[in-house]
């Protein structure tokens, strides 16, 4: 599912119908749809979450890779949901390499699911580094990927994130202990 923006009407009519040709071309099935369609699409879309939270504990991450490496990294997803035996569900933000990998609980006892997620998010996060990407894109780093955030970050990235954090929180009073 896609929306094109800008500002232009005749370039966005031109970036329309070649997305539509190459989806003719290439996709199993593709569909124009009609604003009110659309409308209730992306409000599917917004909704997915919730609708889950009805079936199963979710985690939810947000990786990100250069654009052109986007369809690699969902379909590596693929393959370590079989490796791991955890469901995988995939969506994002295509236009700027942000996936939101979802891996679900579904009836494993907790220390399965602990186990298995914690495989996965091994071998996904040395994928996302081995496609040139970073453990966030967009929700931070927190506690759970702070280990990933120092090992996939160049040194001199990390020591200028810190220098800025002195700046701003020489007593460190802001979030204390999770990047840094």
């Amino acid at each position: 599912m896609m929306t094109l923006d800008g500002n232009d009407a005749a370039d966005l009519t031109v970036r329309a119908e070649l997305v539509e040709q190459i989806a003719k071309e290439t996709a199993r099935d593709s569909h124009v749809l009609t604003e009110e369609e659309a409308a209730q699409n992306w409000a599917l879309r917004d909704n997915i979450l919730l609708g889950l939270t009805v079936f199963t504990e979710f985690e939810l991450l947000d990786e990100v890779v250069p654009i052109n490496k986007f369809a690699e990294l969902i379909e590596s997803t693929k393959a370590m949901q079989e490796k791991h035996g955890l469901n995988v569900l995939n969506f994002g933000h295509a236009g700027d390499g942000n996936v939101h990998t979802l891996l679900m609980k579904d009836d494993l006892s907790e220390e399965e699911w602990t186990r298995r997620r914690a495989a996965l998010l091994k071998d996904l996060y040395q994928k996302v580094a081995d496609l040139g990407g970073l453990p966030s894109a967009e929700h931070g780093i927190g506690i759970v990927k702070k280990e990933y955030m120092e090992s996939m970050t160049d040194d001199i990235n990390l020591k200028y994130m810190r220098a800025i954090k002195q700046v701003f929180d020489p007593d460190n009073r802001l979030n204390p202990g999770k990047v840094f």
